[in-house]
């Protein structure tokens, strides 16, 4: 029965989802006592544990509608919510990744040089400002590099200038 607690949720019935949730949880609880007194006094198996326990200890804290960090996926902690805004869709669960690649096609196709993660609020005000400088110096080396690269997060912040739209048409892109 515990494991019906969105079925339950689905179905209006709050109070018997509720009740299945704090099973769960005391299960949990269970488990990382028990996990906690049997690695006691082994540092080498308290290492080994101690991300996963961290992890199971802040699955069982956490609560629905807390602000902050919360872990939405065990096997990949970095993974959160990212509110998009839209009626059919208002939430996105992921990560933000930035893709650099070449600019000039191979003859086996395009190649992927640089992939980086952005977790937490990569879109503040200095990324904004970090990823403005990072464009201006790639449209500079535009112009100078034959196989230069691009990053995509950094080139679609903001909508190219006639003059630097001009210098990109120019160099092949």
């Amino acid at each position: 029965m515990p494991d019906q607690a969105s079925a339950l949720r689905h179905a209006k019935q709050f109070k018997r989802a509720n009740r299945s949730l704090r099973k769960l949880r005391t299960y949990l609880g269970r488990v990382i006592r028990d996990i906690a007194r049997r690695i006691e006094g082994n540092e080498a198996l308290q290492a080994a544990f101690a991300r996963s326990l961290s992890l199971a200890r802040t699955v069982r804290d956490q609560k629905q509608h807390q602000r902050g960090y919360k872990v939405y996926s065990l096997h990949a902690p970095e993974v959160e919510c990212i509110g998009k805004g839209k009626a059919h869709k208002p939430y996105e669960f992921g990560v933000k990744v930035s893709v650099a690649t070449t600019l000039s096609h191979a003859k086996g196709g395009q190649f992927v040089t640089h992939v980086k993660a952005m977790p937490g609020k990569p879109y503040d005000a200095t990324h904004w400002q970090q990823s403005y400088r990072r464009w201006k110096r790639l449209s500079a080396t535009l112009s100078s590099a034959s196989s230069p690269t691009r990053d995509t997060a950094a080139t679609t912040h903001r909508p190219a200038t006639s003059s630097e739209s001009s210098s990109l048409v120019r160099s092949g892109v």
